[in-house]
């Protein structure tokens, strides 16, 4: 062994190609933009043949990905956070080259769904029929008595209702800047998200010991990526259903969301080996509580995404 030849990344004296430490390959010149390239691919869409095989082992074997890692083959898969940050990123991006249209669009047969968000939103509702701006609502709010008047946190969105109104001279104005606004956070709202639904998974099916916390977080992640491999295929069939003015595309991708369904429902039943029976009465609780939790998730988001802009 040549001492005087060290590894690059550790500084670890090595006798061959690779380091015995770290393993990084010795290398003497500088990198091209071709083996930069090569690297990128290598990692990212090889893994070593790992997320060829953890797509394929997710997509064809309904909870076999899950069980396979928790019970210690993890070299042979991509980490499951890996794969979720990986699948959502690569259809986020997708979606945002594919839409060719606004994210939020209105029509004459959405007069009463605007209705109703205006009344939840009142951009040209009360406040502006009360008051001129948001001094006079301040003026009328003294000479009301204490318990009349609005709380601090009322008056928070009711100041920012003012400042929309003088920056959005339309509720439909006001709306597409609140979505596209929410479109932004929702990588955000789903990594909140997915450690509470772990946790209701955890305490829905408790009596299963065996399962620790972890192996919940990794059943709901995997089942994530799956969505979001299905959503990418989806959003490719609509953008080809735009481009070919072909109808079943769409009609391909409204199949595959609700194959979907039943690939969720499988996967549960496999995972926490319930009977067929116990299985639908699990999957039917289970997502009950998740449109409560992501509605309630929403809720915030649209607060939050109204509050920011």
């Amino acid at each position: 062994m040549n001492p005087s030849v060290t590894c690059l990344n550790c500084n670890t004296p090595v006798a061959g190609n690779f380091c015995s430490n770290c393993g990084q390959a010795v290398i003497h010149s500088k990198l091209t933009v071709w083996q930069l390239l090569g690297q990128f691919f290598s990692s990212t869409f090889n893994y070593d043949g790992r997320l060829i095989r953890s797509i394929k082992t997710l997509l064809f074997h309904p909870a076999a990905l899950t069980q396979a890692y928790i019970s210690g083959k993890r070299r042979q898969f991509v980490n499951p956070v890996q794969f979720y940050l990986f699948s959502s990123a690569i259809y986020f991006l997708i979606a945002g080259a594919t839409r060719s249209e606004p994210l939020v669009e209105f029509n004459d047969g959405l007069n009463e769904g605007l209705a109703m968000a205006e009344a939840s939103a009142p951009l040209e509702g009360e406040i502006e029929l009360s008051f001129e701006n948001f001094e006079d609502y301040l003026t009328n709010q003294e000479s009301l008595e204490a318990e009349e008047r609005d709380t601090e946190f009322e008056l928070l969105f009711i100041r920012k209702f003012y400042e929309l109104k003088s920056e959005y001279s339309t509720t439909k104005e006001l709306l597409s800047a609140v979505g596209n606004a929410i479109y932004a956070r929702i990588p955000q709202l789903l990594i909140i998200t997915l450690p509470i639904l772990a946790l209701l998974s955890k305490l829905l099916f408790i009596r299963q010991r065996h399962y620790w916390y972890i192996d919940h977080l990794i059943f709901v992640l995997h089942i994530t990526t799956s969505l979001f491999v299905v959503l990418i295929a989806t959003n490719l069939l609509s953008f080809a259903s735009t481009k070919t003015e072909l109808s079943a595309f769409n009609g391909a991708g409204l199949l595959l969301n609700l194959g979907w369904l039943g690939y969720y429902f499988i996967s549960l039943k496999r995972f926490f080996a319930k009977s067929w029976l116990k299985s639908v009465l699990y999957f039917f609780v289970m997502n009950s509580v998740i449109s409560v939790i992501l509605l309630v998730a929403f809720l915030s988001l649209f607060a939050l995404s109204v509050l920011q802009l």
